[in-house]
Protein backbone atom coordinates (compact mmCIF):
# COMPACT_ATOMS: atom_id res chain seq x y z
CA UNK A 1 0.00 0.00 0.00
CA UNK A 2 0.52 3.71 -0.41
CA UNK A 3 0.05 5.34 2.60
CA UNK A 4 0.37 9.03 2.94
CA UNK A 5 0.31 10.79 6.42
CA UNK A 6 -0.19 14.48 7.25
CA UNK A 7 2.35 15.93 9.44
CA UNK A 8 2.57 19.36 9.25
CA UNK A 9 4.14 20.95 12.50
CA UNK A 10 6.48 17.75 13.41
CA UNK A 11 9.56 19.86 12.45
CA UNK A 12 8.58 23.12 14.46
CA UNK A 13 10.79 23.21 17.95
CA UNK A 14 8.27 23.80 20.17
CA UNK A 15 6.35 20.07 19.70
CA UNK A 16 2.80 20.40 21.45
CA UNK A 17 0.57 17.41 22.01
CA UNK A 18 -0.47 16.43 18.55
CA UNK A 19 2.75 16.64 16.93
CA UNK A 20 4.00 14.57 19.39
CA UNK A 21 1.38 11.81 18.50
CA UNK A 22 1.85 11.71 14.96
CA UNK A 23 6.11 12.11 15.49
CA UNK A 24 6.03 8.73 17.67
CA UNK A 25 3.57 7.05 15.65
CA UNK A 26 5.56 7.45 12.49
CA UNK A 27 8.78 6.07 14.32
CA UNK A 28 6.69 2.93 15.39
CA UNK A 29 5.60 2.63 12.13
CA UNK A 30 9.12 2.95 10.57
CA UNK A 31 10.15 0.33 12.98
CA UNK A 32 7.52 -2.41 12.26
CA UNK A 33 6.42 -2.37 8.62
CA UNK A 34 9.25 -2.33 5.47
CA UNK A 35 6.29 -3.50 2.86
CA UNK A 36 4.17 -0.49 2.50
CA UNK A 37 5.31 3.04 1.42
CA UNK A 38 5.08 6.15 3.34
CA UNK A 39 5.00 9.57 2.40
CA UNK A 40 5.09 12.20 5.47
CA UNK A 41 3.89 15.47 4.35
CA UNK A 42 5.40 18.29 6.51
CA UNK A 43 5.57 21.51 6.89
CA UNK A 44 9.16 24.05 6.78
CA UNK A 45 10.62 24.11 10.78
CA UNK A 46 14.10 23.73 12.42
CA UNK A 47 13.73 20.49 14.07
CA UNK A 48 14.42 17.60 11.73
CA UNK A 49 13.44 15.11 14.29
CA UNK A 50 12.94 12.15 11.89
CA UNK A 51 14.94 10.49 9.14
CA UNK A 52 13.92 8.93 5.87
CA UNK A 53 13.91 5.10 5.73
CA UNK A 54 13.81 2.99 2.58
CA UNK A 55 9.89 2.99 2.37
CA UNK A 56 9.24 6.10 3.83
CA UNK A 57 9.72 9.26 2.27
CA UNK A 58 9.53 13.52 3.73
CA UNK A 59 7.94 15.56 1.56
CA UNK A 60 8.21 19.56 2.91
CA UNK A 61 5.39 21.35 1.47
CA UNK A 62 5.89 25.36 2.03
CA UNK A 63 3.39 27.16 2.27
CA UNK A 64 2.48 30.45 4.35
CA UNK A 65 -0.37 29.82 6.25
CA UNK A 66 -1.98 26.62 7.82
CA UNK A 67 -5.08 26.39 6.29
CA UNK A 68 -3.36 26.91 2.66
CA UNK A 69 -0.96 24.31 3.80
CA UNK A 70 -4.00 22.29 4.48
CA UNK A 71 -6.62 22.97 1.65
CA UNK A 72 -4.08 23.76 -1.49
CA UNK A 73 -0.66 22.02 -0.92
CA UNK A 74 -1.66 19.24 0.42
CA UNK A 75 -4.05 17.69 -2.00
CA UNK A 76 -2.16 18.92 -4.37
CA UNK A 77 0.64 16.69 -3.10
CA UNK A 78 -1.99 13.89 -2.88
CA UNK A 79 -3.00 13.87 -6.40
CA UNK A 80 0.95 13.66 -7.70
CA UNK A 81 1.71 10.40 -5.33
CA UNK A 82 -1.85 8.78 -5.67
CA UNK A 83 -2.18 7.04 -2.34
CA UNK A 84 -4.31 4.27 -1.15
CA UNK A 85 -5.08 6.81 2.04
CA UNK A 86 -4.41 10.05 4.02
CA UNK A 87 -4.08 9.99 7.31
CA UNK A 88 -4.37 13.64 8.61
CA UNK A 89 -2.92 13.40 12.24
CA UNK A 90 -4.63 16.57 13.59
CA UNK A 91 -8.04 17.06 13.81
CA UNK A 92 -8.19 18.79 10.64
CA UNK A 93 -8.04 17.63 6.89
CA UNK A 94 -8.60 19.15 3.36
CA UNK A 95 -12.04 19.40 2.62
CA UNK A 96 -11.69 17.68 -0.59
CA UNK A 97 -9.16 15.44 -1.21
CA UNK A 98 -8.40 12.42 -3.60
CA UNK A 99 -7.70 9.54 -1.62
CA UNK A 100 -9.46 7.82 0.91
CA UNK A 101 -9.08 9.87 4.56
CA UNK A 102 -8.69 8.46 8.17
CA UNK A 103 -8.74 11.43 10.56
CA UNK A 104 -7.07 10.96 13.98
CA UNK A 105 -9.86 13.85 15.93
CA UNK A 106 -8.05 14.43 19.71
CA UNK A 107 -10.67 16.31 20.82
CA UNK A 108 -14.09 18.29 19.48
CA UNK A 109 -14.07 21.50 22.40
CA UNK A 110 -13.97 23.40 19.46
CA UNK A 111 -17.44 22.57 18.28
CA UNK A 112 -18.69 23.55 21.45
CA UNK A 113 -20.35 27.06 23.00
CA UNK A 114 -17.29 29.39 24.34
CA UNK A 115 -17.70 30.93 27.56
CA UNK A 116 -15.41 33.86 26.51
CA UNK A 117 -12.88 34.45 23.77
CA UNK A 118 -9.32 33.96 23.90
CA UNK A 119 -7.09 37.09 23.61
CA UNK A 120 -4.39 35.73 20.97
CA UNK A 121 -6.03 36.03 17.42
CA UNK A 122 -4.31 33.24 16.72
CA UNK A 123 -5.97 30.56 18.62
CA UNK A 124 -9.19 32.48 17.74
CA UNK A 125 -8.61 31.64 14.19
CA UNK A 126 -7.26 28.28 14.71
CA UNK A 127 -10.75 27.57 16.49
CA UNK A 128 -13.10 28.90 13.89
CA UNK A 129 -11.10 27.02 11.43
CA UNK A 130 -11.05 23.68 12.97
CA UNK A 131 -15.44 24.85 13.45
CA UNK A 132 -15.77 25.45 9.76
CA UNK A 133 -13.49 22.36 8.49
CA UNK A 134 -14.10 19.81 10.93
CA UNK A 135 -18.49 19.35 10.28
CA UNK A 136 -17.34 18.96 6.45
CA UNK A 137 -14.82 16.37 6.48
CA UNK A 138 -16.07 13.99 8.53
CA UNK A 139 -18.79 12.80 6.42
CA UNK A 140 -16.15 11.61 4.36
CA UNK A 141 -13.77 10.22 6.52
CA UNK A 142 -13.01 6.21 5.63
CA UNK A 143 -12.10 5.60 9.87
CA UNK A 144 -11.77 8.59 12.52
CA UNK A 145 -9.34 7.76 15.21
CA UNK A 146 -9.86 9.30 18.53
CA UNK A 147 -7.50 9.71 21.58
CA UNK A 148 -9.39 11.49 24.28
Amino acid sequence: MKIAIEAQRIFRPNKHGMDFVALETIRCLQKIDTKNEYFIFTGEGGDRCLEETPNMHIETLRCPTYPLWEQVALPRAVRKIRPDLLHCTSNTAPVRCSAPLVLTLHDIIFLEKRAAQNRSMYQNLGWHYRRLVVPRILPHCRKVITVS
